[in-house]
């Protein structure tokens, strides 16, 4: 994983000898919101942003941004242009749940890594913005297209193979799964009070869109297995979009955003750990608010996934094995340091 921006989150777990257990705490740090720092810039200021805060998935925030913006200022990008957006997206997330099966999981197993899919990958998410824009397509209302449909074609075959070449390492990592005995009942959407700062967002129905991998609809006990097998589904069903997607690729000429727009937009995009939101406000072109909330904000949460899990291993969470699985399943896109219960318990 690329290290964060400078202003960025990482996360701390926590473990603690208590009475009943193991009390976990989860600490975040960095700025509560770094998109602050866009307020009072113009919105093409401000769009340069997202990569720079969130290096493990810029082109998910900087489409979540855009879409915001758009969303602000009443603009209903094209399907042409969409589509051709959204293939980016779900690229970058298809490359996000490669880079997890080939240098994340096999360390939970003491295989070796395998960055040769990773680059195939990044090369296939290179060759498909070629093949879509003529330029740079961060733009709001679209950008230039120049559709190649061969190359389109290629970059999703070889995302596609990149993914299915890691099938037999995958297998041996949900077999082992199995073995790692972690069971949670209740949801896994309370504690969120307060990730998004909007009185008309409803948290839990966004923690339900947001993980899909969660499982957090499901009904009964949740094991952590099940997150190691809805992960590799995951990535499978975002290919799965991007063949469905090429379909509605046409040659069609992008928007104008007023320089002077004045709104509040919400806009969202997918990644390999599931669904992201940007909320923006801007007053004659100028962000005056602007936040996001991602999956790991989620799952991260002081009561959120990642807590309750670690509290269901009890002891068990002294063993670092088992919080490291916990840790994988949950995939987060930030750093997380496990602080270990020896430690806490001598500070």
């Amino acid at each position: 994983m690329t290290g964060p921006a400078p202003s960025a989150r990482s996360y701390a777990m926590r473990l603690e000898e208590g009475p009943g257990g193991v009390n976990v705490r989860i600490d975040r740090r960095g700025p509560a919101n770094p998109l602050a720092i866009a307020c009072g810039r113009s919105l093409a200021e401000a769009l340069v942003l997202p990569r720079l805060l969130f290096p493990v998935c810029p082109v998910a925030h900087t489409s979540a941004a855009l879409r915001a913006a758009e969303a602000a200022a009443g603009l209903d990008l094209g399907s042409g242009q969409g589509a051709a957006r959204e293939l980016l997206v779900l690229a970058e997330a298809v490359a996000g749940c490669v880079w997890r099966s080939a240098l994340t999981w096999p360390a939970l197993v003491g295989a070796s890594p395998r960055p040769e899919p990773v680059r195939e990958a990044r090369a296939a998410c290179d060759l498909l913005a070629a093949s879509l824009f003529a330029g740079a397509w961060a733009q709001p209302g679209g950008a230039d297209l120049a559709i190649s449909r061969d190359g389109v074609d290629r970059a999703v075959r070889a995302l596609g193979d990149a993914l299915t070449g890691l099938e037999e390492s995958d297998m041996l990592v949900l077999a082992a799964a199995q073995a790692q005995v972690v069971t949670f009942n209740g949801s896994l959407c309370d504690g969120l009070e307060g990730t998004f700062h909007d009185p008309d967002i409803d948290p839990e129905a966004l923690c339900r869109e947001e993980t899909p991998r969660s499982l957090s609809g499901a009904s009964g006990p949740v094991r952590l297995e099940d997150w190691f097998h809805a992960a590799r589904g995951h990535g499978r069903q975002l290919l799965d979009e991007m063949s469905a997607r090429v379909e509605f690729l046409f040659e069609e000429q992008p928007q104008s955003l007023p320089e002077d727009v004045t709104g509040t937009g919400l806009g969202q995009a997918i990644t390999a750990r599931g669904r992201l939101r940007h909320i923006m406000t801007l007053e004659r072109g100028i962000v005056t608010a602007w936040q996001s909330a991602a999956p790991t904000d989620w799952n991260f949460a002081p009561n959120g996934a990642a807590a309750r899990y670690a509290a269901a291993l009890g002891s068990e969470a002294a063993k670092h094995s088992k919080v490291n699985w916990l840790i994988a399943a949950l995939d987060p896109c930030t750093p997380c340091e496990l602080v270990p219960v020896r430690e806490v318990a001598h500070a």
